[in-house]
C-alpha cells in the first residue's frame, strides 16, 4: 500500500509520542479526537503498520475498538510499536521525528485516567505527575484544595490550602500537619473504604471560623486517594448574627436619645408652647440627641461591617506614615481639638504595612479622639510610630513605656516567626484609669462612668480598634498612670 510523506510523518509522530509512555506500568491508548478524512487515513496506516509487526492481535492483547481507538498494555505495545518502527524506517529513511502541533489536529495519546488533549500530541501524566493544567485548575479555585493519599502523604495542593493549613510543601504527611482530630478522624474513614463525608469545622482562635469541610474519595490508576475542599461559610454566620446584634443593640442604644426627643417635643406643644426662651434650650438638646443617634448608627454600622470581614486578612500594602500624617492633619482642624497641642514622632521614610487604609485611618482617629476626649483642656497628645519590631520589642513598645503603670493587652496576634510590627502608640495626659476597669474597655457600648456624662460618644470606638486589629492580625495594648495619663498602642504586622 502507498502512503504518502505527509502521512508517514504523521506515523512518526505518533510513535514518537507514544514511546516516552512506555516507561509507565500502565495502559497507553491511542485515541483519534477529531475524525477528520486525514485522520483516519493516519490512524489507519498505523493500525496496517502496528498489526502485522506483531502477533498480538490474535492473542488478543492489541485490540482496534470499533470506535477507532487503538489500546494495548504496555509490553505488548511495545513489541508492536517496534515492529512498525522497523517497517518505516526500512521503507524510507524519515526525519529526525519529535513532538509536533499537527498541521490538522486529530490524535492525542493519553494516560488514562486523564482526557483526551486535541492537537497536541504529548503524554498527559497520570495522578501522580498532574498535568500542569490541573495544577493550574486547582490554583484557581477559590477555596482551599488538598489531594492526599492512603498513606497520608500530600499530593497536590492549591496555594489557599497551603495557605489555611500553614502546609510547608507537598510530599509532607498531611495527618501531622493538620492539627484537626475532627478533620483526621474523616479523612482517615474515608481513606478506609467510607464513603464521602461532608461535616462543620468551626475554629475560634485566633479568630473566629466556620467552614464547611467535604472529604471524597477518589481511585485513579488502582490506588485511593482523598480531595478534601474547604468552603467558608464565616461571613455568611457572621451576617445573620450580626443582623440580629445590630437590631437588639440599635434598639437598646436608641431608645435613650429617643426618648429625650420625644419629651422636648411634648414640652414644646404642651407647656413651653409660648416660651421662646424654652423653645431654643429644648430644640438645642433635640439637635444634640438627633447627633448622637447619629453617631450611634454610624459606629454600629462601622463594627459590623468589619466583623463580617474579620477572618478575611488584608493583602493590599500602604504607607502608614503617611496615613498617620493624614489623619492627623485632619484631627488638628477640627473643634475639638482647638486648645490640644500635637506632638508626632515618626520616621523620615515610609513605613509599609500590610493593611486596609480605610480601617487604619479609622483607627488612628478612634485613638486620637480618645486622647482629645479624656485628656485635659489644652492638653498634649503624643503620637509615636516605629517600624521593624519583632513581636517581643513592639510589645515593648506599644505598651511598657512608663514605669509604674497598670498595663493590659486587649488583643493579640498568633505567633508568625521572622514577622516584623510597626508599632504606633497615642499617649494623653489625663486622668488616667482606675486599672480595675482595663479589662472592659473594648467592650460594645462600655464608657466609664465617672467621664460618660463629661465626654461625648457612644462607647463604640475602642470595640472598632479591637476588630480592625484582629482582622489584620494586629496586637493592642493599654497602659495607664493614674493622676498621669493613659497610652493605647497598636501594632500592625509589615511585609
Amino acid at each position: 500500500m502507498q502512503r504518502s510523506k505527509q502521512n508517514l510523518q504523521h506515523e512518526a509522530s505518533l510513535m514518537v509520542g507514544v514511546i516516552p509512555a512506555l516507561a509507565n506500568p500502565m495502559t497507553i491508548s491511542i485515541v483519534p479526537s477529531m475524525p477528520t478524512p486525514e485522520s483516519r487515513t493516519a490512524f489507519a496506516n498505523l493500525t496496517s503498520l502496528v498489526l502485522p509487526a506483531t502477533g498480538a492481535a490474535a492473542a488478543g492483547g492489541l485490540m482496534v475498538a470499533s470506535g477507532g481507538v487503538l489500546s494495548a498494555p504496555v509490553p505488548v505495545l511495545l513489541a508492536a510499536v517496534a515492529g512498525a518502527l522497523a517497517v518505516s524506517l526500512a521503507t524510507r529513511l524519515l526525519p529526525q521525528p519529535k513532538p509536533v502541533v499537527m498541521p490538522d489536529p486529530a490524535v492525542a495519546v493519553v494516560v488514562n485516567p486523564a482526557m483526551p488533549v486535541p492537537g497536541r500530541l504529548e503524554r498527559a501524566p497520570g495522578v501522580q505527575g498532574f498535568p500542569a493544567f490541573v495544577l493550574a485548575a486547582l490554583d484557581a479555585a477559590p477555596m482551599p484544595v488538598l489531594i492526599i493519599d492512603s498513606a497520608w502523604r500530600l499530593r497536590a495542593a492549591n496555594a489557599a490550602g497551603l495557605q489555611r493549613f500553614s502546609l510547608a510543601k507537598i510530599g509532607i504527611r498531611a495527618d501531622s500537619q493538620l492539627r484537626r482530630p475532627d478533620l483526621v478522624d474523616a479523612i482517615a474513614r474515608v481513606i478506609a473504604g467510607g464513603p464521602t463525608h461532608v461535616f462543620s469545622l468551626e475554629t475560634t482562635v485566633p479568630i473566629e471560623q466556620h467552614e464547611t469541610a467535604t472529604v471524597a474519595p477518589f481511585e485513579a490508576d488502582g490506588l485511593r486517594y482523598v480531595l478534601l475542599t474547604l468552603i467558608d461559610g464565616t461571613e455568611a454566620r457572621r451576617s445573620e448574627r450580626m443582623r440580629a446584634d445590630f437590631l437588639a443593640n440599635a434598639s437598646h442604644e436608641l431608645r435613650t436619645p429617643l426618648a429625650s426627643i420625644l419629651g422636648c417635643i411634648e414640652t414644646l406643644q404642651g407647656p413651653a408652647r409660648d416660651d421662646p426662651a424654652s423653645h431654643a434650650r429644648f430644640l438645642g438638646i433635640m439637635h444634640e440627641q438627633g447627633l448622637r443617634m447619629g453617631r450611634l448608627i454610624a459606629d454600629l454600622l462601622s463594627l459590623s461591617r468589619i466583623e463580617i470581614n474579620e477572618h478575611v486578612r488584608p493583602t493590599s500594602q500602604f504607607d502608614l506614615r503617611a496615613g498617620l500624617l493624614e489623619a492627623v492633619e485632619a484631627i488638628e482642624k477640627s473643634p475639638l481639638a482647638a486648645e490640644i497641642t500635637f506632638r508626632t514622632d515618626v520616621p523620615q521614610d515610609p513605613v509599609m504595612v500590610r493593611g486596609d487604609w480605610d480601617q487604619v485611618q479609622q483607627l488612628i482617629t478612634n485613638l486620637t479622639d480618645n486622647a482629645i476626649k479624656y485628656g485635659p483642656p489644652g492638653g498634649t497628645v503624643r503620637i509615636v510610630l516605629e517600624p521593624g519590631q519583632e513581636r517581643a520589642g513592639a510589645v515593648v513598645a506599644a505598651g511598657r513605656r512608663w514605669d509604674d503603670a497598670a498595663r493590659l493587652p486587649l488583643t493579640s496576634p498568633e505567633q508568625e516567626t521572622g514577622r516584623t510590627y510597626a508599632v504606633l502608640r497615642v499617649e494623653d495626659d489625663g486622668p488616667g484609669i482606675d486599672p480595675q476597669l482595663l479589662p472592659r474597655l473594648a467592650e460594645r457600648f462600655y464608657r466609664v462612668d465617672s467621664t460618660a456624662h463629661l465626654v461625648p460618644g457612644t462607647g463604640l470606638g475602642l470595640a472598632i480598634v479591637k476588630h480592625i486589629l484582629t482582622r489584620h492580625r494586629g496586637g493592642l495594648i493599654v497602659e495607664t498612670r493614674p493622676g498621669q495619663g493613659t497610652a493605647f498602642g497598636a501594632y500592625l504586622p509589615q511585609p
